[in-house]
């Protein structure tokens, strides 16, 4: 239960400073004009304008790589991640290709993945086999949800009213946002920004796993090409706590992720080949 209650806050956090593609409402304040462009934008109006070009967002990749340190009770669990992720936002599909190293046990996992918010296909190596189950029936509906919830978009219309939060520095050919908390301050944003535009069923779910998890730590650097307002790279290393029936757990989080091929990917779709040899399961089976 601990660890699920970490992961998920961990994803919540993650969720939270990867903003920039595809808006879901238009912002009624007007562009920046080009002679201010030229000039030092403030973070407000950097998040604005890509607010505003991110609305003809339909689909992208990214590609993160992990490093995340888990220490349950004086015992340590260190894993690297690599993820290539193609998403589109509308109608929601992802395409994912995971390569997870233990350092520990030395081994090797690797995993793919199709999903939509009705199917998900993933192939496991150790049957090779690609297995389907349906939404409704397993867990992974919760992920679907996230992901549409708190895609791009939304977290820049999120992140607008806490702009005074960020620092912006122009780099040449991007502006670099940066973000730093620590203790309470951080635990009160990180709600704040959380519980923003949510249902009251959301909110509750989220509201439990925040109240469990101190937040010890941020360190985040989000960067936005000047030219299309679109992002490039983000930056994050988070340290997060769980102490639950007398035990505690300490998750250090490290991301490095970069964004490209946006409105690139064309029609997105599970391949005929993955879906006529599946084998359909449901969460009990697997």
């Amino acid at each position: 239960m601990m660890v699920k209650k970490l992961l998920m806050a961990g994803t919540i956090s993650a969720a939270l400073f990867l903003g920039g593609c595809g808006s879901s409402e238009q912002t009624n304040q007007e562009s920046t004009s080009e002679n201010k462009q030229a000039e030092t934008m403030t973070a407000e109006q950097v998040l604005i304008k890509s607010s505003e070009v991110s609305a003809e967002v339909k689909n992208f990749e990214m590609i993160a790589n992990t490093d995340m340190v888990m220490e349950i009770d004086g015992e340590s669990i260190d894993a690297n991640t690599e993820i290539i992720s193609q998403i589109n936002l509308d109608p929601i599909f992802a395409y994912q290709k995971m390569n997870m190293e233990s350092q520990q046990e030395g081994e090797s996992i690797e995993m793919e993945m199709y999903m939509t918010m009705d199917e998900l296909y993933f192939y496991t190596p150790e049957e090779d086999m690609w297995i389907k189950m349906s939404n409704d029936e397993n867990e992974m509906l919760e992920l679907a949800e996230i992901q549409r919830e708190a895609d791009f978009s939304q977290q820049l219309e999120q992140m607008k009213p806490f702009a005074d939060s960020f620092q912006v520095t122009d780099k040449g050919d991007v502006y670099e946002l940066t973000f730093a908390g620590e203790g309470e301050e951080l635990q009160s944003f990180i709600q704040d920004v959380a519980l923003q535009n949510i249902d009251a069923e959301q909110a509750e779910m989220i509201q439990q796993t925040l109240e469990q998890v101190n937040y010890d730590s941020i360190e985040y650097s989000y960067t936005i090409n000047k030219n299309t307002f679109y992002p490039e790279t983000l930056i994050m290393d988070m340290t997060m706590t769980v102490e639950e029936d007398g035990s505690t757990m300490k998750m250090s989080l490290k991301m490095n992720a970069s964004f490209a091929k946006f409105n690139e990917l064309g029609d997105l779709s599970i391949p005929e080949e993955v879906q006529n040899n599946a084998t359909e399961m449901n969460l009990d089976d697997f």
